[in-house]
C-alpha cells in the first residue's frame, strides 16, 4: 500500500481546489451565455458558449457533465435561429454523454429527448418527435410523478406534436392534464397555463 506524503498530499488538494476553480469558471461562463440568449443577443451567447465548450473539452475531457450541459444549450441557441441542422447534433451528442453518466432513465435524459422533440416540431416533422417526447413524459413522470410541473411540460409538447398530426383526442387529454398542473402549481394567471389554453382553444 503506498502512503501519501505530506507534499502529495497537498499537491493532491491544490489540484483538486483548482479543477473545482476551472469548473466554476466554465459553469459562470455558460449561465452568462444563457443570459445573453434569453436577452436575444445570440452572437454573444454563442461565442461564450463556443469558449465555455472548448475549455470544458479541454479541462474535463469530451465526455464529461459539463460538457453535455454546454452541448445542449448550444442546440437551444441554435434552435432559436432556426439553425435546427446544427443544434441536432449537439443535442444527439449530449445525450450520449448524460446516458453514459447518468443512465438512460434519469430526468437530465428526458431533458433531451424533449429539446428534441422540440426541435422536430419546429422543423414540423410531428411524427419523427412523438416517440422523442413520449420517451420524455415516460422517464420524468417515472422519476418525478405525475404532478410534477417538468412533466406537465412535456405532456404539453407531447400533445402539440400529437396536434400536429391530427390526432386531437389525446392531444386534448394530455393539454387538459398539463393545465391542471399548472393551475396548481402557478395559480391561474400563469403564461403557461395562457399557452395551453390557447393550444387547446385551437384544437
Amino acid at each position: 500500500m503506498t502512503i501519501a506524503t505530506r507534499s502529495s498530499r497537498h499537491r493532491h488538494r491544490g489540484s483538486r481546489q483548482a479543477l473545482r476553480r476551472n469548473r466554476q469558471r466554465v459553469q459562470r461562463q455558460e449561465e452568462l451565455a444563457n443570459r445573453y440568449r434569453e436577452q436575444g443577443q445570440y452572437l454573444r451567447a454563442e461565442l461564450l458558449f463556443r469558449r465555455a465548450l472548448a475549455h470544458s473539452q479541454r479541462l474535463f475531457g469530451p465526455d464529461d457533465f459539463d460538457v453535455a450541459s454546454i452541448l445542449n444549450n448550444l442546440g437551444i441557441l441554435y434552435k432559436y435561429q432556426g439553425r435546427y441542422a446544427e443544434a441536432e447534433p449537439l443535442y444527439r451528442r449530449a445525450l450520449a454523454i448524460i446516458e453514459q453518466l447518468r443512465g438512460a432513465d434519469h430526468p437530465d435524459v428526458a431533458s433531451i429527448y424533449h429539446n428534441l422533440g422540440g426541435l422536430e416540431h419546429a422543423r414540423g416533422h410531428y411524427a419523427r418527435g412523438e416517440p422523442m417526447a413520449r420517451r420524455s413524459v415516460a422517464i420524468r413522470e417515472r422519476a418525478l410523478g405525475a404532478d410534477h410541473v417538468d412533466v406537465a411540460a412535456d405532456k404539453a409538447a407531447l400533445a402539440a406534436l400529437l396536434d400536429g398530426q391530427g390526432k386531437f383526442e389525446e392531444a386534448e387529454a394530455l393539454y387538459w392534464q398539463a393545465i391542471a398542473v399548472f393551475e396548481r402549481a402557478f395559480g391561474p394567471e400563469d403564461l403557461e397555463l395562457s399557452f395551453s389554453f390557447n393550444k387547446l382553444a385551437a384544437i
